[in-house]
């Protein structure tokens, strides 16, 4: 006769497949006829923006943009000038196929231009793409069984804590926003390079509302009308509301900000040059999160019946957590001349390699740190070094780490007789998660046709309780209850049973 089992049915996103994905991109660029002629680039400088993830029946494709600045020096004309221009890239994934939602992490491993001429650029680039895929899973769960009269079935349960996104929610954001330029430096007339890192900082559900809060940390190098170079950065707050659909009880949400694009230009309406715009379009996807605690059946038996059953094993991520880590660096750039001044200093991450020696896990990135600088004549130069940044820390080999290395903050640069001495922070932004498996009672079979034959047995056992041994195991080799057990010995709970000491185990029929 098969069981009849109570259930439990839990919708969760179940992490699904990830994949990395490596790619090179090329691109040749004519400097268009408002620009001077390159003599010498300076510095190249790129940012990522995805723009669509379309979920197609065979996998997931997504488009993109690099959005790439060239600083250089012009033939024949004094100063810097920049060009800013776009490469486009897509990737294809066939092994997300069937999941419910995508998220994708694109970061630039290499990024490198030369002139073909004084007319024609040609950029090279190198990404790497995490996809991560979720797939929208109907749990079943088995809490309980529903005993046929006269079995007497015994049953035993398990708690099991689950951490489940029960939903994902995305929304397409703008932002105008604006940055002031310090009074104790000249007005801007150009702006030549820009970036903008958001960072989400607080969270709040708020019935059918998620609030978040953060700030875009910006940072531009523009020009005066002295001819000077200057730079500058600020952390401009945002905050933004997010529409979740019905109310769940304790959700809480992790919320990601990915800039598909920015425009940053001088406020027209400010005369003295000490205001910029920011126009920020971003994609923001939220994660909603919740701590459950499932009650499973994890053993069963009948005193008088023969019980068989078969378990399935449950996957289960018990445990979320956010991570941040920062190192903080200090490098001199040695240089073949006596600097002058420093006009720009810039710091870029690559892809962060996750090493796993043990329950040691080493984070390990490569910061590229970047300075411009005036020498004695006034002509500007450059100068780079790659700086290899480790970070370690323990966890248990069954937590898994996905992690982002971020130069947020301005790094310092200092003239030195060796060279520049540049300080600057790496900070190891991302989270943790461990997952694991449970196994739980599915499904079961008891023989009410013929009852066990205890005829043979004695009608009182003396046994000890030893270590490794459960009142549980005990009731069921005997094939009685853990109720008669304690009855037996005069104990009003399991946690009196002594260990070491013979009880008594009396036989107990249906």
């Amino acid at each position: 006769m098969d069981l009849e089992f109570k259930t439990q049915t839990v919708h969760v996103y179940e992490l699904g497949e990830q994949q990395v994905l490596g790619q090179e991109e090329t691109l040749e660029t004519i400097v268009p006829d408002y620009c001077p002629d390159i003599a010498r680039i300076l510095q190249t400088e790129g940012t990522v923006g995805i723009h669509n993830r379309t979920m197609t029946p065979t996998g997931v494709q997504v488009t993109g943009t690099i959005r790439i600045t060239v600083l250089y020096v012009p033939e024949g004309v004094g100063g810097v000038r920049s060009l800013e221009y776009a490469m486009p890239f897509s990737l294809e994934s066939t092994a997300m196929a069937g999941c419910a939602h995508v998220t994708v992490q694109t970061e630039l491993e290499q990024l490198d231009s030369r002139t073909l001429n004084p007319r024609k650029l040609f950029t090279h680039c190198k990404l790497m793409s995490r996809l991560t895929g979720h797939r929208l899973k109907a749990q079943t769960l088995c809490t309980d069984v529903v005993s046929p009269e006269g079995c007497g079935i015994e049953t035993q349960y398990m708690s099991q804590k689950a951490v489940v996104v029960e939903k994902i929610v995305e929304k397409d954001c703008t932002f105008a926003e604006e940055m002031s330029l310090s009074p104790a430096k000249g007005g801007a007339t150009e702006i030549l390079m820009s970036r903008v890192t958001p960072q989400v900082n607080e969270t709040k559900v708020m019935g059918n509302k998620l609030i978040f809060k953060g700030v875009f940390h910006s940072w531009v190098l523009y020009a005066t009308g002295s001819g000077a170079h200057c730079t500058a950065t600020d952390q401009v707050p945002f905050s933004h509301i997010m529409d979740i659909g019905d109310q769940v009880e304790g959700v809480w949400a992790t919320v990601g900000v990915d800039l598909t694009g920015w425009e940053v230009q001088l406020d027209s309406s400010d005369d003295e040059g000490r205001r910029i715009s920011l126009t920020l379009y971003a994609h923001a996807t939220a994660m909603m999160r919740q701590e459950q605690q499932w009650t499973l059946l994890d053993d069963l038996y009948a005193t008088a019946y023969d019980v068989g059953y078969h378990r399935e094993t449950v996957q289960v991520e018990c445990l979320w957590e956010p991570l941040r880590r920062r190192q903080t660096l200090r490098e001199v750039l040695e240089i073949g001349v006596v600097p002058q001044a420093v006009m720009a200093t810039m710091v870029s991450c690559s892809p962060v390699q996750v090493v796993r020696e043990g329950q040691m896990v080493s984070l390990r990135t490569t910061a590229m740190v970047k300075v411009i600088y005036s020498d004695e004549s006034g002509a500007a130069l450059s100068v780079q070094r790659a700086v290899e940044v480790t970070t370690q820390m323990e966890l248990p080999v069954h937590y898994a780490v996905c992690v982002q290395a971020l130069a947020l903050e301005e790094p310092q640069s200092v003239l030195g007789e060796r060279g520049i001495e540049v300080r600057f922070c790496v900070d190891y932004v991302g989270e943790v998660r461990a997952s694991g498996q449970c196994s739980c009672i599915a499904s079961g079979q008891v023989d009410l046709t013929t009852p066990k034959d205890l005829s043979g047995a004695p009608s009182l056992v003396l046994r000890r309780l030893e270590t490794g041994m459960t009142p549980w195991m005990l009731a069921k080799i005997h094939h009685t209850t853990v109720a008669t057990i304690l009855s037996a010995n005069q104990c009003a709970s399991k946690e009196e049973l002594p260990r070491g000491e013979l009880l008594l185990i009396p036989k107990k029929r249906g």
